[in-house]
């Protein structure tokens, strides 16, 4: 007959239950490492996968530059796809020294405006400072009076107290006593609320100067208009050129998928892009049409959210909206008048915006 178990447990030795409970444990433990085991290899499984995407997605790079590579090697044996393939890179430096002339008018507007709100914040700042510093010093100068006041007071009812030495004063003494004691008290609370006022001076001229927190919200959107702007005076310059359109192809497409005409054509926009680029900087007009062009954007210009510092791109509209005085039309075709900068993200608009 098998006994209870509660009588196995009442008369097993201690170390029989120590060493069951420690086997228990060990159990317990090996369930939760396995456990904990099979979670690391399933996520070292899924990261092994992503790797194995991103090395297929490299090779393809490689793959595709490669093809790319020896495409523009067979043109380059050909004079005249040779020519081609410098018209197509030419037109993307066009494009890249236009992105250049965006993120250079957005740095240096930036330095100059971060400049003008450090000067204003410290002026306003050094204002603000000795107006609260000639405040404290009136109440300083007011206050050293009364505490003056205070002290001839003490003095003289002192004095008034020590000439009545006779016991018939004896009452008037007394009296004068009570009003002593409270001239003192009166004199105390005036030289502390004295001191108050020097220690608060003191605190106040010890003020660091503030730190600058950076670009206003208004000082980055007339920036980014002023970008923007610029976007636009580029556009129309190259695009009377015929060149802006082509310019945006030549980032889109590879070089072995564009065709440039013959070697006389090829050789007629090299010179066109070089006059071109050169006549960029040469504008009398071009200060003053940004200006222009800036406010009539930044007036309006809406946003989507109120912290947000890039505008919505349809508010922008047109480069020919809002300047009919400038006899664009004579400049540019009606499709070329019709182009938002900002929505076709003409010369990497976007990435010149500041944040």
């Amino acid at each position: 007959m098998t006994p209870p178990a509660s009588l196995v447990a009442r008369f097993m030795p201690q170390r029989g239950r120590d060493a069951r409970r420690e086997d228990e444990d060990r159990l317990l433990k090996l369930y939760w490492n396995r456990a904990e085991l099979k979670k690391g290899y399933s996520e070292l499984r899924k990261e092994r996968t992503w790797l194995n995407e991103q090395l297929k997605e490299k090779d393809a790079e490689i793959g595709r530059a490669h093809e790319q590579l020896d495409s523009l090697e067979s043109m380059l044996t050909n004079p005249a796809s040779a020519l081609n393939a410098v018209v197509h890179f030419q037109l993307r430096a066009l494009w890249r020294a236009s992105h250049q002339k965006l993120t250079q008018l957005a740095s240096e507007l930036r330095t100059q405006q971060e400049e003008r709100e450090r000067r204003k914040q410290t002026r306003e700042y050094n204002q603000d400072k000795q107006k609260r510093l000639r405040e404290l010093d009136e109440s300083i100068e007011a206050q050293q009076a009364i505490v003056s006041a205070r002290r001839a007071e003490r003095y003289d009812l002192a004095e008034q107290v020590d000439r009545l030495t006779a016991f018939w004063f004896f009452f008037k003494r007394r009296k004068l006593r009570q009003s002593l004691d409270a001239a003192e008290q009166a004199f105390a609370t005036a030289r502390t609320e004295l001191n108050a006022l020097r220690d608060e001076r003191a605190k106040v001229d010890a003020e660091p100067w503030p730190q600058y927190s950076g670009l206003s919200l208004e000082s980055r959107r007339t920036i980014n208009a002023a970008v923007i702007a610029l976007a636009q005076q580029l556009f129309i310059h190259f695009a009377a050129e015929s060149l802006a359109l082509m310019a945006k192809a030549a980032m889109q497409k590879p070089v072995h998928e564009m065709g440039y005409g013959s070697i006389e054509e090829c050789n007629s926009l090299i010179d066109r892009i070089g006059k071109a680029l050169a006549a960029t900087t040469a504008d009398r007009e071009y200060a003053r049409e940004l200006r222009q062009r800036g406010a009539h954007i930044l007036g309006a210009a809406t946003f989507r959210k109120e912290s947000d510092a890039a505008p919505v791109a349809s508010s922008i509209g047109s480069v020919g909206q809002g300047y009919e005085g400038q006899a664009l039309a004579s400049r540019l075709d009606l499709a070329a008048l019709e182009v938002n900068v900002l929505a076709e993200d003409y010369w990497d608009v976007y990435r010149a915006l500041i944040a």
